[in-house]
């Protein structure tokens, strides 16, 4: 006859086979001098209640239903045996069958105790913390290394709180504030940073890990538990690593296009500009000005004051420079030397000019002496300039050193007119060749 698994049922059988195997101990120490009878049997079986009670409590289903399936093989047999005595050939093979079960029972709770011992020694041996929570919030069990974090050696289940630990307000509502990590998009194995705290009142940042566990009757969650104020400390040491080492990697990026003496751009990043410009200002047919500035008799100051005092007048000069060539968009430079070059997008004709004269009068207003000049009493400078402005169906802007060497030029004309004043040189405009070669030429177009 098949029992159903029913609670009652598994109770009522439980304690049939307790009461079974208590009486066959019995019957096996005083050795068989015992008559079976209805009512010894109920007797056992109403002793042993209380044993298949704690199964039932402790959750022990699997177990009860291995119990309550022998019964299968000794049900008809036991009920022959009420009445009959320990020699009635019936006896040894309900004897033999019981010690069996009992056998079988104790090597499996053996096994029982053993599992949950190791899966304890494994808990508590876990660096991060580990706690499991009823819906209520209240604290059910907690391994070692959460006691260890949380600083509470006397913690009792079930009676503290979950918000005792968790400095988040939303913890009050312990259900809700696990449920939604559970439900959050990762899911399984949910992780959050939030801030716990400790008994001490001191608080810590700490990573959860939220699983709900259904196989009971009541609710658990399993949360994981761990410091990461190492991690935080780190973090934040990265960041400033990071800082410093963005603001190294500027000031390297700007000592390698800057003049280390004059804080001005230097050529190569003049070179690399300069190109850009011209393609940009032939792509959007705008204007674009280059400014070359010498210092007159340069030499023959620095053989009369020292290049103590020439390096001191270079950083003057360029300071001017920086004055005058504010704009946004304006590239003033050290091309080399004593010569300076700037680059000025979007000035031509008469404000090139006025701001070329701008900058001679800024440095004769210096008046630094220089005796060893031809062309001022103080020191001076001379400047050549050019203008490009693409024609409407150009469509190739010019190469750079055309464009230089025609304000090289313009420079050059000022020096051979006696220095201290600008040559304009004009609008520079590349031009289609008439044989229809790809090549192209500069005609400068005097004003």
């Amino acid at each position: 006859m098949r029992l159903l698994l029913t609670k009652p049922a598994l109770i009522a059988t439980s304690a049939l086979i307790c009461g079974l195997a208590s009486l066959s101990t019995l019957i096996f120490l005083t050795g068989g001098n015992l008559f079976i009878t209805f009512g010894s049997l109920v007797t056992a079986a109403i002793i042993s209640a209380g044993i298949a009670l704690h199964l039932q409590k402790n959750r022990f289903q699997g177990e009860a239903t291995r119990l309550v399936n022998t019964l299968d093989s000794i049900e008809d047999i036991s009920a022959k045996l009420v009445g009959s005595t320990p020699d009635s050939p019936l006896f040894k093979p309900v004897e033999h069958s019981l010690r069996n079960l009992l056998q079988r029972t104790e090597l499996s709770t053996q096994g029982r105790i053993k599992s949950q011992e190791k899966f304890r020694l494994m808990v508590d041996s876990m660096a991060d913390g580990l706690i499991t929570v009823r819906e209520n919030g209240n604290i059910e069990t907690i391994n070692a290394a959460g006691l260890d974090l949380l600083g509470k050696h006397n913690l009792e289940p079930g009676s503290t709180h979950l918000s005792n630990f968790i400095a988040d307000s939303a913890c009050v509502s312990a259900k809700s504030f696990l449920e939604a990590l559970v439900k959050s998009p990762t899911n399984d194995n949910v992780s959050s940073a939030t801030n716990m705290k400790r008994t001490d009142g001191s608080s810590f940042p700490a990573r959860l890990s939220v699983n709900e566990l259904n196989h009971w009757e009541d609710k658990l969650y399993v949360v994981v538990f761990s410091d990461i104020s190492d991690i935080r400390s780190m973090e934040k040491q990265l960041r400033r690593v990071n800082l410093e080492l963005s603001k190294t990697n500027e000031r390297l990026e700007k000592t390698s296009i800057t003049d280390a003496l004059t804080q001005l751009y230097n050529r190569r990043h003049f070179d690399s500009t300069f190109h850009k410009e011209l393609k940009r200002a032939t792509r959007s047919r705008t204007s674009l000005s280059l400014i070359i500035i010498d210092i007159d008799f340069f030499k023959q100051f620095n053989d009369i004051y020292g290049h103590t005092a020439g390096d001191d007048c270079l950083r003057k000069v360029a300071i001017c420079i920086k004055q005058v060539f504010k704009r946004s968009g304006d590239l003033p430079s050290r091309y080399g030397g004593e010569e300076f070059a700037i680059i000025l997008p979007g000035c031509d004709g008469l404000e090139l000019q006025e701001r070329a004269e701008t900058m001679r009068h800024a440095v004769c207003d210096l008046e630094i002496p220089h005796s060893g000049s031809k062309a001022h009493e103080n020191l001076s400078i001379s400047i050549g300039a050019v203008t490009y402005k693409p024609a409407v169906q150009e469509l190739i802007a010019p190469k750079p050193k055309d464009l230089f060497s025609e304000a090289d030029k313009a420079l050059y004309r000022a020096k051979a007119r006696g220095r201290n004043q600008v040559v304009f040189a004009g609008q520079y405009q590349p031009m289609q060749m008439p044989t229809g070669l790809n090549g192209m030429y500069g005609q400068l177009i005097s004003r």
